[in-house]
């Protein structure tokens, strides 16, 4: 557990969240926004599909995101304000097991073993070759 100062959360009370588009990343739309001369709007990862998106100039991201809506939509499906309440989507985690005896090293066997914690998305199979 860790204490935020409260400036960073007054701070981000002029954020937005958004909803990366599925072909869409958080380091594609942070060059791009550098690329097009915009380098004080920052983009980070919140985890799953979600980035908060911020700008230390008052109202320049609001303005933005008004005038070059169409643009903003290319990269996210949509933006909500952010709040300190809002649950965090998730996290993508590599698990490693070691020590699994030969005969168990299968997709089937390590998809249940990734079950116990969370959400399995993927097996990669490349690994049992």
């Amino acid at each position: 557990m860790f204490d935020v100062l409260a400036g960073t959360l007054e701070d981000l009370s002029t954020s937005v969240v958004g909803l990366l588009q599925p072909h869409m990343s958080v380091q594609t739309v942070q060059e791009q926004l550098i690329i097009v001369g915009i380098p004080t709007i920052k983009v980070a990862s919140l985890g799953g599909n979600q980035a908060l998106i911020s700008s230390p100039i008052n109202g320049f991201l609001k303005e933005s995101l008004l005038v070059r809506r169409d643009w903003w939509l290319s990269w996210f499906k949509g933006f909500t304000r952010w709040l300190e309440e809002l649950p965090p989507p998730g996290r993508f985690v590599w698990l490693r097991c070691l020590g699994l005896p030969v005969h168990l090293c299968n997709a089937t066997v390590v998809h249940q073993i990734g079950a116990v914690f969370s959400e399995v998305m993927e097996v990669d199979e490349k690994v049992f070759l």
